[in-house]
Parts: structure tokens; C-alpha cells; sequence
């Protein structure tokens, strides 16, 4: 693998951040949560790492997140995918420190949703089905996907300001540049349509969270990962998936997530 493979036409079409992964390993660069919190092992063992199958190092490798929901089936964002080959991926689970003891597993089917576009649009998710089903332990585990009844209590504790803390996960940035080895994670409040600064935005779709001060964010390479809600000691719900946001934990700039409610039916069509 050399410089010209980052100039062909067909790595060009590549998501971005699959770009940035393989091209940080060609050119011998060192290789992304704002002001998150080192997870411990089995804490968030639904995550796992996309990675860049021509990178041999799962760090280096790594450009997106994605979550498990079953033995066989990744959840993930769709600008992650689109434009791959399930070659051009692999998933690595079941650890917190990419690269460590770090299972890794093939892809065998890319199913981007077939309405998604561009990020700013909407319908930013997909689903990768595994080439073998993961083995669940204590490291390795699906998480619950949110329906209505997980929407309604987001509201309800929105109604109550009680301001519901959401965690987000994943091994992106730091800041903007450097890529994190050990999982983080942050807890970020739900921020209401009519103040996520974003004119476009569906919330049927979309939904929001962030400071307003700024400070703990997803960034560059949690893209893909989960946003979930735990409380009053619940099972974890997988609310959202980390889609955009402009910069990374800016003031008055929360991140965008996928709306995972209102894509069960889908999902479950998906997987039939």
C-alpha cells in the first residue's frame, strides 16, 4: 500500500473518515471524545471499532463506532459505510483498548438505508451484518434499542427539568486531532429542537445533545457510535447514533444524532 492508493478514484469516493484512517497509516502519522471519561472493561459492551481492513493496527485502523443490537448485526451511521465494500471493513468488539485481545470479524453485507443522502438530511444510519456471530461474554453485548416509550421518557424528564444526562461513547478525538486508545465516554444533557441551532433539522429523525457552554462532546471518529440513557438504574437504551455536529464540543453547538426510534421497523425489516 503506497501514496497512489490514496490518490485513486475509488478511495476518493470513500467516506471521509475511512480516508483519514487509511491515509494516516500510509503517511506514518500518529493517529477523538471531548472532555469524556475512561470506561472500564464491560462498562459499554455493546461498542465496537470500524476499522480500515488494509490497516493491520486495530488502532490506526479505527474511523468509526457502531453498536451491537444482536450476535450478527452492527448498528452504525450510514456515512460510515456508504460507497464500502464489506472487505473494506472490519469490526473489532469485546475490548476496551483497541488493539489489545481485541476480537476482530469480517463483514458480510453493508445495508445503508436506502433514504439517507447526506448528514445533514437525515436517515444516517445503517446496519452491517457480521460475517460470524459474536460470542457474548461480559465484554461482548447487545444493547436495547429505544422506542416510543424511551422517547416519552426523555420528555417526561425533560417536562420534569430534570435535564436527562445521555452517554456517549467511542474512541474518537480528544480535541480535534489526536485519536484515543482506551474507550471514553461522556455524559451530555438532551438539548430541545428549538435550541440546537441546526434550521434543517428533523427531530422526528434527528434529536440533539450537548452543553451549552461547550466543552464534552462526540468528535472526528465517535461517528457511528451509540447514544444511550440509563435511568433510574434501567437497562441502557440505545436512543442515538452520532452523526454531525459543527466542530467538536463548541459553545452552542451540540451534536446531531439518529433518532434510533424512529427506525425500529426498519431495522427489524433489515434483519428478516
Amino acid at each position: 500500500m503506497d501514496q497512489t492508493v490514496l490518490s485513486s478514484k475509488n478511495f476518493l469516493l470513500m467516506p471521509p473518515e475511512f480516508q483519514a484512517a487509511v491515509a494516516a497509516y500510509i503517511e506514518k502519522r500518529t493517529p477523538k471524545i471531548v472532555g469524556g471519561i475512561a470506561a472500564s472493561a464491560g462498562q459499554y459492551s455493546w461498542q465496537v471499532s470500524l476499522g480500515a481492513s488494509w490497516v493491520p493496527d486495530r488502532f490506526k485502523a479505527h474511523y468509526c463506532g457502531g453498536s451491537i443490537i444482536a450476535e450478527q448485526w452492527i448498528l452504525t451511521a450510514a456515512h460510515c459505510v456508504a460507497g464500502l465494500k464489506p472487505d473494506d471493513i472490519t469490526v473489532s468488539s469485546g475490548s476496551i483498548l483497541l488493539g489489545s485481545k481485541i476480537n476482530v470479524t469480517k463483514v458480510q453485507a453493508i445495508i445503508v438505508n436506502d433514504a439517507y443522502r447526506k448528514v445533514e438530511d437525515g436517515d444516517d444510519i445503517a446496519l452491517l451484518k457480521l460475517a460470524s456471530p459474536l460470542k457474548f461474554d461480559r465484554y461482548t453485548n447487545p444493547v436495547a434499542l429505544a422506542n416510543t416509550q424511551a422517547d416519552e421518557r426523555v420528555a417526561k424528564l425533560v417536562e420534569d427539568h430534570a435535564k436527562p444526562l445521555l452517554v456517549v461513547t467511542g474512541w474518537g478525538s480528544d480535541g480535534e486531532v489526536n485519536k484515543v486508545r482506551r474507550l471514553n465516554y461522556a455524559e451530555v444533557p438532551y438539548v430541545d429542537v428549538d435550541d440546537c441551532h441546526y434550521p434543517t433539522l428533523d427531530s422526528t429523525r434527528m434529536l440533539c445533545a450537548g452543553f451549552k457552554l461547550g466543552g464534552v462532546d462526540s468528535c472526528q471518529g465517535d461517528s457511528g457510535s451509540g447514544l444511550t440513557i440509563d435511568s433510574n438504574g434501567s437497562q441502557p437504551t440505545l436512543v442515538g447514533i452520532v452523526s454531525f455536529g459543527d466542530g467538536c464540543a463548541l459553545p452552542g453547538k451540540p451534536g446531531v444524532y439518529t433518532r434510533v426510534s424512529h427506525y425500529t421497523k426498519w431495522i427489524a425489516t433489515q434483519r428478516q
